[in-house]
């Protein structure tokens, strides 16, 4: 990563029709199996793929980060439901557990003052 943050490799990959601002994110770019290590295949494939300028690799960057917000909100969703369901079987059996025509606090009359 160090070496894409280099001005003068930017100029190289700038000639090369890649344009980028953030050596990192060009990195994970090109890490399309996100292992954090890229073959020369994969780095050779991963520029063919984003050439075309800074905003096609800007553009995948955000399609990345989307897909990561995604997954992430969708499994905080999940866990939310899984514990609204257990809340709600809690108190359904609370519930139950109550006797029938138990008295649940002053009655009607007592309340009056009858």
């Amino acid at each position: 990563i160090e070496q894409v943050e280099r001005e003068d490799m930017k100029m190289q990959f700038a000639l090369l029709g890649l344009y980028y601002t953030d050596g990192f994110n060009f990195f994970r770019l090109l890490d399309i199996e996100g292992n954090k290590s890229l073959g020369i295949d994969q780095f050779v494939m991963g520029c063919l793929r984003l050439k075309g300028g800074a905003l096609l690799i800007d553009t995948n960057i955000l399609i990345e980060d989307t897909k990561d917000l995604v997954v992430k909100t969708s499994v905080a969703h999940k866990k939310a439901i899984v514990t609204i369901a257990l809340q709600l079987d809690a108190l359904c059996a609370k519930v139950s557990s109550l006797e029938p025509g138990r008295e649940r606090g002053p009655s009607r009359k007592s309340r009056r003052g009858l």
